[in-house]
């Protein structure tokens, strides 16, 4: 079977999700589908989500990380397994 693969959203942790989240809506466009105050918001990228993380909500200890839609997580795993 052939895995069906996309991106999900991709995190971009920042020091201030409030202009951050301005930025986005205002200078690229991006409508915010929600946002938790300071921790966290989330921004329609059409096929993407470009999710905003402030310092508490930061698991990427700073970096900018891309999560990936699969068509079978077991698969997926399996294959990391044997590859990793």
């Amino acid at each position: 079977m052939t895995q069906q693969v996309s991106v999900g959203n991709v995190l971009y942790p920042v020091d201030d999700v409030d202009s951050a989240v301005k930025f986005y809506e205002s200078v690229l466009s991006l409508p915010t589908k929600f946002q938790d105050g300071s921790r966290f918001a989330a921004l329609d990228g059409g096929k993407v989500t470009v999710a905003i993380a402030g310092r508490e909500e930061d698991v990427t200890d700073g970096r900018v990380a891309a999560s990936f839609k699969v068509s079978d997580v077991a698969s997926a795993l399996a294959w990391m397994h044997r590859s990793g």
